[in-house]
């Protein structure tokens, strides 16, 4: 069931704070989903609020990954509507909001829109890209 998520006041200089400390540390690994946990982790400063923590607990290997979105929700973008509510196109998307975009092999992945590109996870840390590759979007508060 998706939460009702509200910005704080704040939340502009908390995501910074979180870009560039704790999150620009992260490196991507599709073994532990770490898109969506950075993610998560991006909103709960922007929120105070944690809107996934069942993932958290997924195992840690990228084929029980999959299977286990795939039991639970369908897939990635079925969970994200899960936990955060309903998609808005992404073209809606404002700075802050969550997005999916796809990456190698036509897996998806989540990101943060901040304007006409989104902060996502890459293997050498955090990586943009342009806003115009994103699928769709959920607005945060």
């Amino acid at each position: 069931m998706a939460m009702t998520l509200t910005r704080l006041p704040d939340w502009e200089e908390r995501l910074t704070w979180f870009v560039m400390g704790v999150g620009r540390e992260t490196r991507f690994d599709m073994g532990r989903l770490s898109c969506a946990i950075w993610v998560a982790d991006a909103v709960k400063a922007m929120t105070g609020i944690d809107p996934a923590p069942d993932w958290r607990d997924m195992p840690g290997d990228e084929q029980a990954i999959w299977r286990y979105l795939q039991e639970r929700h369908g897939d990635l973008r079925a969970a994200t509507t899960a936990a955060l509510g309903p998609e808005i196109p992404a073209s809606m998307a404002q700075r802050g909001d969550v997005v999916l975009h796809v990456v190698e092999r036509g897996r998806m992945a989540l990101g943060i829109c901040n304007g006409r590109e989104f902060m996502a996870l890459a293997d050498q840390g955090i990586g943009t890209r342009p806003m115009h590759t994103t699928i769709c979007a959920w607005r945060i508060g």
